[in-house]
């Protein structure tokens, strides 16, 4: 399984009617990273009229949040996420700051202004495919660590973390597609090793 984001952080900015616009998003993983993102951008620009944001996360954009932060009700927050789901991408968020100019745009120009930034902004991070990894916990004896490490190359998967003790601990990270015929394989091969999901 894959899904759209985009490659990497930027910053944009562009002049409307005397008002600057900063357009700055970037990938994440989980809603606290997008959260932290607005938060960590709001602050860097505390000295503006406005921060809006709209943030798009999971596969099927299952969490999505926009704020308008003072602007006219769905004249800024709304346009970006419909720029981000409009562009078939997930796991993105971005922040609008304004500083305005002494120009009102209206509605229609606002949506514009904060849509058109938006979109500036995935179109300078670039747009990328990426697979869906799933994080596996195995649970094995020591002897069993040959047949392990096999499967886990095998099945191109990646070690996150080992703990030792009377038993191996790994945390791995797999391609979710081959999760199921990952652990079938071991399973057949060995009684002695345990999986639970992260």
């Amino acid at each position: 399984m894959t899904y759209k984001t985009i490659k990497k952080d930027v910053s944009v900015s562009r002049v409307i009617k005397k008002s600057k616009f900063l357009g700055s998003a970037a990938p994440v993983e989980d809603v606290l990273q997008a959260k932290e993102f607005v938060k960590e951008v709001s602050k860097n620009f505390k000295d503006a009229n406005h921060n809006v944001f709209a943030y798009s996360v999971g596969i099927k954009r299952e969490f999505f949040a926009f704020s308008d932060d003072g602007e006219p009700s769905k004249s800024a927050g709304y346009p970006i996420y419909c720029t981000i789901k409009g562009l078939g991408i997930t796991n993105t968020v971005i922040v609008v700051t304004r500083y305005f100019g002494g120009i009102k745009l209206g509605i229609g120009g606002l949506i514009r202004a904060y849509s058109d930034t938006a979109k500036m902004a995935i179109q300078t991070a670039g747009i990328v495919e990426r697979k869906v990894f799933k994080k596996i916990s195995l649970i094995f004896p020591y002897n069993e660590s040959r047949l392990v490490m096999y499967m886990l190359d095998k099945f191109g998967a990646e070690v996150l973390k080992k703990k030792f003790g009377e038993e191996t601990e790994m945390h791995i990270r797999i391609d979710e597609d081959l999760t199921e015929r990952f652990t079938k394989e071991i399973a057949a091969k060995s009684y002695k090793i345990r999986f639970k999901d992260l």
